[in-house]
């Protein structure tokens, strides 16, 4: 009888985690959008795409080579952190500003 080696013992290893786990730890799988695909959805080009992720301000996944892809809740984040509150003109620092109306009556807004 020939002598075992130590890789003679080792077994293939199981998967620990089926898909529906996998989805339950993750959540749904949401798919990565090419970099067209984001262009489309700020109205920028792919340029600008790619200016924006290698100055850190759109986080990219890359899968290789020249694949980079982006997850679609990194595209909100983007659209979020440059979303403007709303300026009403009719409200200034101070409180409300008085108009007049045109019988010379004040208007408080």
């Amino acid at each position: 009888m020939a002598a075992s080696s130590p890789t003679d013992r080792i077994r293939p290893r199981q998967s620990v985690l089926t898909r529906r786990e996998v989805d339950e730890i993750l959540g749904p799988p949401r798919p990565l959008l090419t970099q067209l695909q984001v262009a489309e959805i700020l109205g920028y080009t792919t340029r600008t795409v790619r200016t924006l992720a290698a100055r850190g301000e759109l986080r990219r996944v890359v899968l290789g080579g020249r694949s980079t892809r982006y997850r679609a809740e990194d595209v909100e984040d983007l659209i979020e952190r440059r979303t403007q509150p709303h300026n009403d003109d009719r409200t200034a620092a101070n409180g409300p500003v008085e108009k007049e109306r045109d019988d010379g009556a004040q208007l408080t807004d």
